[in-house]
């Protein structure tokens, strides 16, 4: 494990569901006012890396003061948090997009389409309520899924492992990744987007080193994230799969894991950041 009292980041990269988000959808304030002086102090950059879109994550933003790129779509958009600039984005090829949506309908599974501008669906799903529930999604009705442009995921909820499996395997000859997120979700992405690549972009657009960046993450979607960071962290709330991957494990999301972390790293004793 490591040695939490010995690094000094310049950078600390946040999931947001099951990472800074407690169960009530919401992050600790004893989290915000170490994050918010952190980032008064010249400490830290503080970024975002979640699955969601940029509506979703653009009210927390806000209230953590955050002014660095916000990696959005699990790494499919990188955007501005104030002024909503685009600094990258990495579409579905239309042809492979027309096939997955094909695939998917032929098997059953229900869906939505994510773009860097909003969220798509066709009929109302458990999906889309748990969007708008949790996640503060405002859904676009739409009656054909090929409408939409520029696609940059599809999110769907398996049924079962044996699900995911099937859709793997009808989809294992295109050019796509399919990955694990928050709420049980599952992803469709193009090939290589990943909040890991994503991170090592908006690194070099600040110009910090990768072994002065701190990344927080819960799920499976955050371990390139982990392998790019010089110190990755998962939550005591992640799958074991996700936690061999990560440096160092903390407390769950419920119970001050980040902030726990934080606060070990800048003791206000020997960094004069009040906690």
């Amino acid at each position: 494990m490591t040695d939490l009292s010995s690094i000094k980041p310049k950078m600390i990269v946040m999931d947001l569901d099951g990472t800074a988000l407690n169960s009530n959808n919401a992050i600790p304030k004893n989290l915000q006012d170490i994050l918010i002086q952190l980032k008064n102090n010249n400490k830290c950059r503080i970024v975002l890396a979640s699955g969601r879109s940029i509506s979703s994550m653009k009210p927390i933003a806000e209230s953590l003061g955050i002014d660095a790129p916000v990696i959005t779509l699990n790494g499919g958009v990188i955007i501005d948090p104030i002024s909503n600039e685009i600094y990258y984005e990495k579409n579905l090829l239309t042809p492979i997009y027309i096939e997955s949506l094909l695939i998917l309908k032929n098997l059953k599974v229900d869906f939505v389409i994510f773009t860097a501008s909003g969220v798509y669906a066709e009929k109302p799903s458990d999906i889309t309520r748990i969007l708008e529930k949790y996640t503060e999604n405002k859904i676009k009705w739409i009656s054909d899924y090929n409408s939409v442009e520029s696609p940059v995921k599809i999110l769907f909820i398996p049924e079962s492992n044996n699900s995911t499996i099937e859709v793997k395997k009808h989809t294992r000859h295109l050019d796509i990744d399919i990955l694990e997120s928050g709420f049980s979700f599952t992803e469709l992405v193009p090939k290589g987007v990943n909040k890991g690549f994503a991170l090592q972009l908006v690194s070099e657009m600040l110009g910090i080193d990768q072994k002065e960046i701190i990344a927080f993450g819960d799920n499976e979607n955050d371990i390139e994230m982990f392998q790019f960071a010089g110190t990755g962290v998962a939550m005591g709330n992640a799958p074991d799969h996700v936690k061999i991957e990560a440096d160092t494990i903390t407390d769950t999301n419920d119970n001050d894991g980040i902030y726990n972390v934080l606060k070990e790293i800048f003791n206000p004793a020997k960094e004069e950041v009040p906690v």
